[in-house]
């Protein structure tokens, strides 16, 4: 597998590291599939070797069996011989030993048998086990393969998903982001418009406005005074309260720090004047 050359382009890189991760899962994929076969296999030998076993472990039984029944006839056989040399019969002494001499040919051939069926189920135990350890093997080998193949298939399942994110991410047009960006300039100066707005009052506007209130308050006295000129001359105190004059041809609101003024300085200035006018009567009467 080629080693993948890297480059300062992050994105190339993944790509490349993705499609080195592709390469190895391909491959491990056939190596696993081979483990599988290798591991089939050595299950199937195991079986044959296992059947062959009991098989011959069978044999070997019959052929025990078959031999204990010819020591038993031969033993017949020689016991008849006997019988036969001492009846003096030399036909039926001959049969009889030519049948004896058969059934140790036979024996002697089964006897070979036996040893050939002890050898083979020997080895065959010896095959079983041998298998059997690498059955072992191919086992633990297939589960720790399978550990491996499962993180480099998680591995690449996660690139896959990186890649298909940053896909969607460079995918996203930027006119819907600025559509997005000038639809919350709009919410946000509509709601300003909500809210009062506020001025900052200049140095200039504070003297303006004491004067137009004094010249308020001067008028007000004087219509007061006008009005009420028997109750002032009598020198009672009378309290004093008014409300703040609206501004009018302002649409903004205005906030302007003032020192507040005391009843009973309006109410001094207002016998000032009354006092004043007062004098300016009886010197034309």
């Amino acid at each position: 597998m080629p080693i993948p050359q890297l480059s300062n382009d992050p994105v190339e890189n993944s790509k490349q590291v993705l499609k080195a991760l592709k390469c190895v899962a391909f491959s491990s994929m056939q190596v696993s599939d081979m483990i599988k076969r290798k591991r089939e296999r050595l299950v199937k030998r195991l079986q044959a070797v296992t059947d062959e076993t009991e098989l011959l472990r069978t044999d070997i039984i019959e052929n025990v069996m078959n031999q204990r029944q010819r020591l038993q006839q031969m033993t017949e056989i020689e016991e008849d011989i006997e019988r036969a040399q001492t009846l003096g019969n030399p036909e039926i002494s001959k049969e009889l030993s030519d049948e004896l001499k058969a059934m140790k040919e036979e024996d002697h051939r089964e006897n070979v048998l036996l040893r050939n069926l002890k050898r083979t189920v020997r080895s065959r135990v010896r095959v079983k086990k041998g298998l059997m350890d690498e059955q072992r093997a191919v086992e633990k080998s297939m589960a720790i393969f399978n550990c491996k193949n499962n993180l480099i298939q998680n591995m690449d399942e996660f690139d896959e998903d990186g890649e298909s994110s940053r896909a969607s991410q460079s995918d996203y047009d930027l006119s819907d982001l600025d559509d997005d960006i000038d639809m919350d300039v709009g919410r946000a100066v509509q709601e300003s418009n909500n809210y009062p707005k506020i001025r900052v009052a200049q140095p200039g506007d504070d003297q303006e406005e004491e004067k137009a209130e004094q010249s308020s308050v001067s008028a007000w006295s004087f219509d007061s005074d006008s009005q009420t000129g028997s109750s002032a001359k009598d020198g009672r105190r009378r309290s004093v309260s008014f409300s703040p004059l609206p501004m009018a041809g302002l649409v903004e609101e205005d906030i302007v720090m003032h020192r507040p003024q005391v009843v009973e300085e309006v109410q001094s200035e207002n016998e000032l004047e009354i006092e004043d006018q007062d004098d300016c009567h009886r010197r034309f009467e």
